[in-house]
């Protein structure tokens, strides 16, 4: 289960931006200023493989921009469905492809304040499937569901000219409150930035994911 909510400006970006509190009205006034700001951080994902291969000078250029985003948000209530709903299309993260799987985000809150333990264990999962190759990273948000859906590419055994492509499917309730209560693993994603073709959303330990709407 995920609870999937509209969060407050991360602690970081009042700094970042001078304030810690920017009024939502600002992004109606600037939006040829978030346009630029978005086109950045495309570029910045494009040359790098959505920030895996990103220097530290460019992934420091997309937080700086992230946080600017962040604190024009446009669309103050990102947990309705009318809104955010649909296909989105991960382009950047500061973190592995895959930590936005459902699965890998309850995992985290499984380790609790253990985040070392934690980045320990996604770096060696990393690793093991070092031979293969991350596609399209995608989610669709329904009224009641996140679908997670991962193409990977993974070579047999190195060095052979044979693969295995397929896509790996994940599934989670949806429930857009910011407390839950249960048995159940649970996962946090809260959204800082949404617009019509824009999504930025970060997990409990702070990690951020850039989507874009799938054609």
């Amino acid at each position: 289960m995920m609870s999937f909510e509209a969060g407050d400006f991360p602690s970081d970006v009042g700094d970042a931006a001078g304030s810690s509190a920017v009024p939502a009205v600002l992004a109606d006034d600037n939006p040829e200023l978030r346009e630029t700001m978005k086109r950045e951080v495309l570029s910045i994902a494009a040359t790098s493989n959505r920030g895996q291969v990103a220097t530290q000078e460019e992934k420091d250029a997309a937080m700086d921009l992230i946080f600017q985003l962040e604190s024009l948000n446009p669309t103050p209530d990102a947990t309705n469905v009318n809104t955010i709903g649909g296909a989105w299309e991960l382009v950047y993260t500061d973190t592995q492809p895959f930590r936005c799987s459902p699965f890998f985000m309850a995992l985290g809150e499984v380790f609790g304040e253990k985040k070392g333990q934690a980045e320990t264990l996604f770096s060696l999962h990393r690793a093991a499937t070092s031979n293969g190759e991350i596609g399209r990273v995608r989610q669709t948000i329904s009224e009641s569901m996140l679908v997670s859906e991962i193409d990977l590419k993974v070579g047999l055994l190195p060095g052979l000219p044979m693969a295995l492509k397929g896509t790996v499917v994940t599934k989670a309730r949806l429930n857009p409150v910011s407390t839950l209560r249960g048995s159940v693993p649970e996962a946090k994603l809260s959204t800082y930035y949404l617009d019509e073709d824009m999504r930025i959303s970060r997990m409990s330990d702070d990690h951020v994911f850039v989507f874009v709407r799938a054609p």
